[in-house]
């Protein structure tokens, strides 16, 4: 994963993150559940631009992702083998 992220532009290394972590929220119950609610809460709080929960939710976590970075814990082939 490290080489395909070095292989790419960091704008793109970024979506595919964002991507990635919002998996993660979309997957954890308690995340999830979270960002609804912050999500719900900023739309509420900016009517306009029109947005739906889905944008807003990007839009909150974006901050968030842009300083984390992806990390596997088994090697690449290991869990390409699993799959």
């Amino acid at each position: 994963m490290k080489e395909f992220f070095k292989a790419i532009s960091p704008t793109l290394a970024e979506k595919v993150s964002l991507e990635i972590f919002l998996e993660v929220f979309k997957n954890n119950l308690q995340l999830r559940t979270a960002m609804m609610i912050i999500g719900q809460k900023f739309l509420e709080d900016n009517p306009y631009p029109k947005r739906n929960l889905h944008q807003a939710e990007e839009l909150l976590i974006r901050p968030i992702v842009t300083k984390m970075t992806p990390e596997l814990v088994q090697p690449d082939h290991v869990i390409i083998e699993k799959l």
